[in-house]
């Protein structure tokens, strides 16, 4: 045995809060009506792109959504996957009617409707705690992490490049740990978004880690955006919060965000589901201040298993969300 297998609640299935007869749908695109409308266009074989359907009609909205105020945490009655959550905010919903994307022709009007019309709809993903988790190599020069960084890189000898998932990124003197199932993951929202990235590190760091995740460039085809500046001391000082901007600008009504970290989403946490941290070196603990209760999934010798891990389960809150 390698000594690798499932920590406590990473890698369990039975978590996903399925129903037999009643499907997942996106707490995002439940809370707001002109998400979820967007979505049935992208979606749905029955419906026509434009201001009107006429090819079929939108879905019947969900008890609840119009005029429902959302609770920090949306919970349909179905249930939703274990490891992802809404937004901390409540969001009222347009109880108008579904939003369209006919209107002026402006610059973020026509860039909605070209995507709508190539079917897809916008997602953003963050880069620390929700794809990868990285630290600097000073960090692991000492026992025990030292000891427990071998452990993992003699377990990962004659995986080959599309096994491996821990990387010495020399230029940046970082590693980086993806998390299990990202390259799939990055595979399978491809086919139904445009993947952007917006990350608090650099724009050399979020260059690197796109590298790493997207090494052909066949799957984040959007924007790749480090919000972060180095300062005269070699420090990083990051943004004070992420937006919907440059190429997203306008994009809000058929934009998902998918982030650890709520905060950072002030003006858009509406677009927010927010995912578990992946906290897999001993230094993410302490950024974190949890440390003290409990071990990283190095220290564990653990690691979530690709198919059945966070990342598995917020697909199958995008892939339902329509």
């Amino acid at each position: 045995s390698s000594g690798l297998g499932e920590s406590s609640g990473l890698g369990e299935s039975s978590g996903l809060g399925e129903s037999d007869d009643e499907p997942i749908v996106s707490p995002v695109l439940s809370a707001r009506p002109s998400l979820q409308e967007a979505a049935h266009r992208v979606f749905s074989d029955d419906v026509g792109i434009g201001g009107s359907d006429t090819k079929g009609t939108a879905p019947p909205r969900e008890a609840g959504v119009t005029r429902a105020r959302a609770s920090r945490r949306i919970a349909p009655r179905w249930g939703e996957p274990r490891g992802v959550q809404r937004g901390p905010r409540g969001v009222w919903a347009d109880a108008t009617g579904p939003a369209t994307v006919t209107g002026p022709a402006t610059r973020a009007s026509r860039a909605v409707l070209k995507l709508l019309e190539r079917r897809k709809l916008a997602l953003v993903l963050d880069l620390d705690h929700t794809l990868l988790n990285s630290c600097m190599s000073t960090e692991m020069d000492e026992e025990p992490e030292a000891s427990l960084l071998k452990f993992r890189l003699d377990h990962e000898k004659g995986l080959g490049p599309e096994g491996r998932t821990l990387h010495f990124v020399e230029r940046l003197q970082i590693w980086t740990k993806l998390r299990p199932g990202v390259k799939k993951f990055l595979r399978q929202v491809a086919s139904m978004f445009e993947v952007h990235v917006i990350t608090m590190g650099t724009q050399s760091y979020a260059d690197e880690m796109r590298q790493l995740i997207d090494p052909g460039r066949q799957h984040i085809k959007g924007s790749v955006i480090g919000l972060g500046q180095m300062d005269e001391f070699g420090e990083l000082q990051p943004a004070d919060k992420k937006r919907l901007d440059g190429e997203l600008s306008g994009l809000d009504s058929i934009a998902v965000v998918l982030d650890d970290h709520v905060g950072v989403w002030p003006d858009h946490e509406e677009n927010l589901i927010e995912i578990d941290r992946y906290l897999y070196f001993p230094s993410a603990l302490k950024q974190f201040g949890v440390w003290r209760h409990g071990a990283s999934l190095l220290e564990k010798k653990v690691d979530e298993i690709a198919d059945r891990s966070t990342l598995a389960a917020a697909f199958e809150v995008l892939r339902r969300g329509g």
